[in-house]
């Protein structure tokens, strides 16, 4: 092992690791938070070649904490405490989704990586929120454009520490102390407890059509 090979600031802690394709994207945080307290501290992205001496690209993000980054399709993205952010080598950090307090990314105080709540399966970006939920960006459908949704609910709170793609139709949770999965076809799981959303119409009927405004 190699240590130290590559020149970020001493003050920043390194809270997830992806590849682009060609560039290792690095997400750096100097947050220092605690419980709820917002503070925008410096994060930031680099794009390195794993061959220089330096990085290659830096971007900055405007938020409390970056708690994951991930492809998804040509565009990587970076889970924020505020919001979803899409970035390149080319093109700077932009907002796409801004997300609630309990949609946002499970919270821990100091510099703690939450990378391993998010994961990539079939064209979408999954995350445990703080709030509990399982929260998704991406085209559910082939051909419709990416989207934010909460396909799960009422996730067994707040205290899961892990979600990813086992298999084609499973996303395993768990904490320390036991784990269990969603069928992400029929909502299916086991040492947990998670719903899929919908409308409670009290009856059977014969839906004709569906309109949403």
């Amino acid at each position: 092992v190699n240590t130290n090979v590559l020149d970020l600031p001493s003050t920043f802690s390194i809270v997830d690791l992806d590849d682009d394709g060609y560039y290792l994207c690095i997400a750096a945080t100097e947050n220092k938070i605690s419980g709820n307290l917002q503070i925008n501290t410096g994060n930031k992205i680099y794009f390195w070649d794993t061959a220089s001496n330096s990085w290659q690209r830096e971007w900055s993000i405007p938020t409390a904490f970056i708690s994951s980054i991930h492809k998804l399709g040509s565009t990587m993205y970076a889970i924020c405490s505020d919001g979803l952010y899409a970035f390149n080598f080319s093109t700077p950090p932009t907002l796409v989704v801004p997300l609630s307090n309990s949609d946002g990314p499970i919270r821990t105080g100091g510099v703690q990586s939450t990378s391993q709540t998010a994961t990539v399966k079939d064209g979408v970006l999954y995350w445990l929120s703080s709030g509990g939920d399982v929260c998704a960006f991406g085209s559910p459908i082939p051909g419709l454009s990416p989207r934010f949704y909460k396909p799960f609910k009422a996730f067994s709170g707040g205290d899961s520490s892990l979600l990813t793609s086992v298999g084609k139709f499973r996303l395993y949770t768990g904490d320390n102390t036991e784990y269990g999965y969603i069928d992400t076809v029929t909502g299916g799981n086991t040492s947990i407890t998670a719903e899929t959303i919908y409308l409670p119409l009290g009856r059977k009927w014969d839906i004709k059509r569906i309109e949403i405004i």
